[in-house]
């Protein structure tokens, strides 16, 4: 059938199917300037990472922040060269024998001196403080959409309930969430997970986000996984409300939830610690009454969200977005093997390395587009369509 969309008078063709329901077409927006974007940077691997960190250890003298160990204070500070194939090693776990061959002109033995004398995680910690630091100062990155965070954006056209938009999954939402309050907290995999019930934890992950003060939406590929609710029950000729929301509950529980609710605003508990460890309880008065407040949110976003196509747009555009920090991550961090053994504390390191290594990447990515924005008269709306944390042009294959 055709629907109607209010909002734009243009008509998307929305099909129906018995099983999965409403499946919507969602129209590229016409424009070439993501194309503009990636053509402003430079060719393919043209870049090299020991440039890139080069280049922001000029700007930001990040590799200062390593201090040997107190038991090393003589030893002479090694070439930033070091550094760099130290950093690098502990994020591919390649080994230093490879690293060294890749590099060459370097020494094994300095080099296994100086991670093991000046890598340290409050070392790393620093150095990530001054490069991010960088960042910020920069007036480029003082435009909303080329923020680091690939999680939330701003919304700008007023399309949600919130300014300001959450966009992942229900695996990554706790983390998300410690992410743009502040909270700390370890990064969260998968296996560390288990959702018995996808639907309810969505509707849960609704009404938290909500209440933090957060839209949260999320692409919508088969429409039968989730149910529409209202205040009393509704059959039509092509909707129907599926449950009736009891706001008893919510009223009875209220307190509780507020309770909970700035246990994470003010990270006294992080969302990763607290989050997995509510989603599965569904004997929990509060978790009940916090799941009814997101039947109520989840709803208007569905409704929404087959209203509007600048809505269905926005949402692909921010996706794709965060696909390429997920790239960029797999481009910087070796994946961890299935017969691998990893403990936690070397883990978190890794991982702190790696961000490093990709704060250098963004920060060389925004320093260069700084000296492209006055070539181009629409850089804004070209910066608004691109992706910054692009990483294409950077080899890690020489030096």
């Amino acid at each position: 059938m055709n629907y109607h969309n209010s909002g734009n008078n243009q008509t998307a063709l929305i099909s129906t199917d018995h099983k999965r329901g409403f499946e919507l077409e969602t129209p590229l927006p016409k424009t070439d300037h993501i194309d503009r974007f990636t053509k402003l940077f430079p060719a393919k691997k043209s870049i090299s990472l020991w440039d890139v960190f080069n280049q922001i250890n000029q700007a930001t003298k990040f590799i200062d922040a390593f201090e040997p160990f107190d038991f090393h204070r003589n030893k002479k500070r090694p070439e930033a060269i070091y550094f760099y194939a130290a950093l690098i090693e502990r994020t591919t776990r390649n080994g230093f024998d490879k690293i060294v061959k890749q590099v060459g002109d370097i020494d094994k033995d300095q080099l296994e001196d100086t991670a093991r004398i000046f890598l340290t995680s409050d070392n790393v910690r620093r150095a990530n403080a001054r490069v991010t630091s960088f960042i910020d100062e920069l007036e480029i990155a003082s435009i909303p959409e080329t923020g680091v965070c690939q999680y939330s954006f701003e919304d700008k056209d007023d399309l949600f309930r919130h300014p300001k938009a959450l966009c992942c999954s229900e695996i990554e939402f706790a983390y998300a969430i410690d992410r743009l309050l502040g909270n700390a907290s370890a990064p969260i995999e998968e296996d560390d997970i288990l959702i018995k019930d996808k639907r309810a934890c969505r509707e849960l992950l609704f009404g938290i986000a909500d209440l933090l003060g957060y839209s949260y939406v999320t692409r919508i590929t088969d429409f039968s996984e989730y149910n529409f609710y209202g205040n009393e029950e509704y059959k039509g000729e092509n909707f129907k409300v599926d449950d009736v929301i009891n706001y008893d509950l919510i009223n009875a529980n209220w307190d509780e939830i507020l309770r909970f609710v700035a246990t994470i605003k003010t990270g006294y508990t992080s969302a990763a610690v607290l989050i997995p460890k509510f989603i599965n309880r569904f004997e929990d008065p509060m978790f009940m009454g916090l799941r009814e407040a997101g039947k109520l949110i989840q709803t208007l976003f569905i409704l929404k969200y087959i209203d509007k196509v600048e809505l269905r747009q926005t949402i692909e555009r921010h996706l794709d977005k965060a696909q390429f920090h997920a790239g960029l991550s797999k481009f910087i961090q070796k994946p961890q093997r299935a017969s691998e053994f990893i403990s936690f504390n070397d883990k978190e390191f890794n991982d702190a390395c790696a961000s490093l290594l990709k704060n250098c990447i963004m920060a060389w990515n925004f320093d260069y587009l700084a000296t492209k924005k006055q070539d181009i008269a629409d850089f804004s709306e070209v910066l608004k369509h691109g992706f910054v944390p692009y990483w294409k042009h950077i080899a890690f294959s020489h030096r």
